[in-house]
C-alpha cells in the first residue's frame, strides 16, 4: 500500500491596530485573543473538530502583528471504513489560508478585511464551492457578510461598529472538494478574535 499521507491546513492571521495605553502613558502589551478551529465532514456527514496548533507568532502583541496555525487532517479514502484512516496519496493534499485584519483597542475589535486563498497539491482533487462568512457582532448590533470566492480573495468588510465584551468576531470558510463521484469533503476554517457568543450565521 502506497505511504499514507494527510492534510496539512495552515491559516493565518494578520492583526492591526494601536496597543492600548495605560494612564500615564504606558503601552500595554496585549496578545490577540485567536482561536483558530478547523472542522472536516465527509460525504456521510461525519465530522471531526481539529484544533489549530500556533505554529509562528504572535509578533508585535497589540501592535501590527501575524500569527499562524496549522492543521493536520486525516481522511478516509475509498473502500475504508474507518474515518481514523488516513487518506490516500491519490486522493491529494491542499493547504488553505485565511487572514483577518481588525482593529483594537484593547477591550474592543472591529474586523476591518477578511483575505485568503488555497493551494491543490494534487490533480485528482478539486474545489467545487466555497462559503465564506463573517461578522462583527454583539447582543446589540449584528454585522455580517457572505461571499463566495473562486479563488484568492480580499474583501473589506465595510464594518463601523466596534464590539466589546459579549460578542463574535471572526470568520469561517468552507470548501467543498470532490475525488469522485462517491467522496465528497468539506472543509470548514474559522478563525475568532472574540468568541463569547454563539456566530450568528
Amino acid at each position: 500500500m502506497r505511504k499514507l499521507t494527510a492534510i496539512l491546513l495552515g491559516a493565518a492571521i494578520l492583526f492591526t491596530g494601536a496597543a492600548p495605553v495605560r494612564a500615564g502613558g504606558t503601552a500595554v502589551q496585549r496578545t490577540p485573543p485567536a482561536a483558530a478551529t478547523a472542522y472536516l465532514t465527509d460525504g456521510d456527514g461525519n465530522t471531526q473538530r481539529i484544533a489549530g496548533q500556533l505554529v509562528e507568532g504572535p509578533t508585535g502583541g497589540g501592535q501590527a502583528g501575524e500569527q499562524t496555525y496549522a492543521f493536520l487532517l486525516e481522511l478516509r479514502g475509498p473502500g475504508e471504513a474507518s474515518s481514523t484512516q488516513s487518506f490516500e496519496d491519490d486522493y491529494g493534499a491542499s493547504r488553505v489560508y485565511l487572514h483577518l485584519t481588525y482593529k483594537n483597542t484593547g477591550s474592543s475589535f472591529l474586523l476591518t478585511s477578511v483575505s485568503g486563498y488555497y493551494e491543490l497539491q494534487d490533480s485528482g482533487v478539486e474545489v467545487t464551492s466555497t462559503a465564506l462568512h463573517y461578522a462583527c457582532a454583539s447582543t446589540d448590533t449584528v454585522q455580517t457578510g457572505v461571499q463566495r470566492p473562486s479563488g484568492a480573495f480580499c474583501y473589506a468588510t465595510a464594518f463601523t461598529e466596534a464590539v466589546a465584551g459579549q460578542g463574535y468576531v471572526g470568520a469561517a470558510w468552507t470548501l467543498n472538494y470532490y475525488t469522485d463521484p462517491e467522496h465528497h469533503w468539506s472543509y470548514t476554517c474559522e478563525m475568532r478574535l472574540l468568541d463569547t457568543m454563539s456566530p450568528p450565521w
